[in-house]
């Protein structure tokens, strides 16, 4: 020390290898030196203080010199040692000779090291807390990287390694980096840190799974081209990922991650389903109602809702069900474009209705009687014993009025003969088999008043033949034990001409 040093009240006594300082006086008279030959790295704590003298004892511990000018904006190795430490969990110093060691705990917030304990048999302490605490997943992949042996043999290659595995914390797997690293001093020492990295891992996994699933997304859309939209939604959070390829002119639905879903995707789509769609979408699109439906059903389906994209309304359907993923539950939903098949269904169905719809009258046609025939005659055949009906009605007197009046009076005297009939039988289809010849097969309520319907229907066609209006001849059967309907027609045929017979005398 200089002599300006040896006058002042500091004085220090030399200990394996440590100089420990003792300073007596005021915490005033000692000013901060500027022309020091060596920067120290001291340790300096307050030991007491007179209560009359108002004079301090200062302990300080020597922990490093540094040779030449000091260096304001520079970095001291204690400096970086203590932020670099400030994400570890624990450090281990290791004698692999004779697996000594000692394990620090560090406090993160105020970087500091605290000694939490030395013990032999590392390795065999460290088995038996890794089999307690790291998560059960990755305890093959741990131990196989983490064992006497296999550390050697990887200092010898890099000189250091990192292992990342999860550790049980609070009943929740967190992401653990741990560092091997040999020391070069002298001894065959190496030291370890556990360091937390739970929080970048995870944001890691976030973005990875934004990538498989946009990934996967493109994919179903290649392959099939009816994906509009896919949502991923976590049940517990209500977060979630949004890939579309919708074009979405609206700022708000072009976002592809939210934290509240239900909220802002109905925000969204109250923009882009059709209006008349939206009161029952929106009765069923709450989260109790999807997973109620995906506990109990295994799938939440929306058929056949309008998007109105581009000006023009799309057919879509909405699906969902729940799948796991990494040990998490998730709810899978997507939006398919059903537009060209129900399109196509409508227009079938339209095609359908005009070769089953007679054109003049609007009632059904002669195939659509054939087609119901053959479905009861099943049911006789089976033996299911069907309860129906047959009434067959006969227009009287087309021919005169076609040739006195022509055709077209003709045709509206079909369509007032078809009005009577189904202003009597409202609860059952009327079929035009020809010209002027109608029949019905009343079944269910009509069934039930047939002979009563009946009834009045002929009344009806006595007044009209005594007013002058449109006269209708009518027979009616019911099923009893016959082969099939052709036979039950027959019988409700002939009693039809029968009653023709009687309208004209």
């Amino acid at each position: 020390m200089n002599k300006d040093k040896e006058k002042s009240s500091l004085r220090y006594v030399q200990e394996n290898g440590v100089r420990i300082f003792c300073l007596m006086g005021n915490s005033s008279e000692f000013p901060m030196r500027q022309n020091a030959p060596r920067d120290a790295q001291l340790a300096v704590w307050k030991v007491a203080t007179n209560p009359i003298t108002r004079r301090v004892a200062v302990m300080a511990v020597v922990l490093a010199f540094e040779e030449g000018e000091s260096d304001k904006d520079g970095l001291t190795y204690n400096y970086v040692a203590r932020a670099l430490s400030q994400d570890y969990v624990y450090l281990f110093f290791v004698d692999l000779d004779t697996d000594d060691y000692t394990a620090y705990l560090a406090d993160g917030i105020n970087r500091d090291l605290s000694l939490e304990r030395r013990s032999s048999h590392f390795f065999e302490d460290c088995f038996k807390d890794a089999k307690k605490r790291i998560y059960q997943e990755d305890q093959q992949e741990f131990f196989k990287a983490f064992n006497k042996k296999a550390i050697v043999e990887n200092l010898r290659e890099t000189g250091s390694y990192t292992i990342i595995y999860r550790h049980v914390s609070d009943g929740e797997p967190k992401y653990r980096s741990m560092k091997i690293t040999r020391l070069k001093s002298q001894g065959n020492h190496i030291i370890i840190g556990v360091n937390n990295i739970d929080a970048q891992m995870k944001e890691k996994e976030a973005l990875e799974q934004v990538r498989e699933e946009h990934s996967f997304f493109i994919r179903m859309v290649s392959l099939y081209g009816d994906f509009m939209s896919i949502y991923t939604v976590d049940p517990a959070t209500d977060e979630y990922y949004r890939y579309s390829s919708i074009f979405c002119p609206e700022p708000e639905a072009k976002q592809t991650a939210g934290s509240n879903f239900y909220a802002e995707i109905r925000k969204i789509w109250e923009k882009e389903i059709y209006e008349e769609d939206q009161p029952y979408f929106f009765s069923r699109f709450k989260k109790e109602i999807i997973l109620n439906d995906i506990r109990n059903k295994g799938k939440f389906i929306m058929n056949h809702y309008r998007l109105l994209i581009d000006g023009r309304l799309v057919y879509v359907i909405l699906r969902a069900t729940m799948i796991r993923e990494k040990g998490k539950d998730k709810i899978l939903m997507g939006i398919i474009n059903v537009n060209d098949v129900i399109r196509k269904q409508e227009e079938y169905e339209e095609m359908e209705r005009e070769a089953m719809t007679d054109e003049l009258t609007g009632v059904k046609r002669k195939h659509a009687y054939q087609d119901v025939e053959k479905e009861i005659d099943k049911e006789i055949i089976t033996g299911k014993n069907p309860k129906f009906a047959v009434a067959v009605f006969d227009i009287n007197g087309l021919k005169e009025i076609n040739d006195t009046y022509g055709h077209q009076m003709g045709d509206q005297y079909i369509i007032d003969g078809c009005k009577i009939i189904s202003k009597v039988y409202r609860n059952s289809p009327i079929y035009r088999l020809g010209g002027d010849e109608f029949a019905i097969i009343a079944r269910g309520a009509d069934y039930a008043r047939i002979d009563e319907l009946m009834e009045k229907f002929l009344k009806e066609s006595e007044k009209n033949r005594n007013t002058g209006g449109v006269v209708v001849a009518a027979g009616m059967s019911k099923y009893v034990d016959e082969k099939n309907v052709a036979e039950v027609f027959r019988t409700a045929d002939k009693r039809m001409y029968k009653n023709k017979e009687e309208l004209k005398r």
